[in-house]
């Protein structure tokens, strides 16, 4: 439905002259709004294109988990710009959600020297663990419950990292810097989840 009602605008090189004669102030304010929109995107597709070069050389290299962990978040801070994120397996038998890799936290998020959690009480971790599912939340839509676990703040983006269908990682970045996250982080969040 969205996509019927949608219209766009074109614009005619010629009746874009006949503008710039006509009212050359307007015609320079359109013409400089959508030159700033082209870069933005050509800096959004080459910062995507970037990290997601960077993450396929980090996993491509033989390195301990934790290792690739903290690489794979180093390069994903460059472009999504979080203050802070977690690399975590899932334990179920265990029933625990093990730290493998943080950035932006002077200790560990977890609260302890173990780096462990439990999955089934974690309102947020736990939810990916236990459906597979994305969070992408910000203070407008977080469950109240959500901010119980020790790492979670009002602003979050979330991913689980599949193997043969099940969940056995997730990568979570929280508190964006100057916005919130948005379909653009998620959507690189994914990318990176499934290489």
């Amino acid at each position: 439905q969205a996509l019927d009602d949608l219209s766009a605008l074109t614009l005619s090189f010629t009746a874009y002259r006949a503008l710039a004669h006509a009212h050359p102030r307007i015609a320079q304010i359109l013409l400089e709004k959508l030159l700033h929109s082209i870069a933005e995107r050509l800096h959004h597709t080459d910062n995507r294109l970037i990290t997601l070069y960077h993450t396929g050389r980090i996993i491509s290299v033989t390195l301990p988990l934790e290792e690739m962990g903290r690489q794979i978040l180093s390069a994903l801070h460059e472009v999504i710009r979080a203050k802070r994120s977690l690399f975590v397996s899932f334990q179920p038998t265990l029933d625990r959600v093990q730290l493998l890799a943080h950035y932006g936290y002077a200790a560990s998020p977890f609260g302890d020297d173990l780096g462990y959690l439990p999955l089934a009480h974690d309102p947020v971790l736990g939810l990916i663990a236990s459906t597979g599912s994305i969070i992408l939340a910000n203070k407008d839509n977080m469950p109240e419950h959500a901010l119980s676990a020790p790492y979670a703040t009002p602003s979050m983006v979330g991913v689980p990292i599949k193997e043969e269908g099940m969940t056995i990682c997730a990568i979570l970045m929280l508190d964006k810097i100057q916005d919130e996250f948005n379909l653009n982080n998620l959507m690189l969040l994914e990318i990176v989840a499934r290489q």
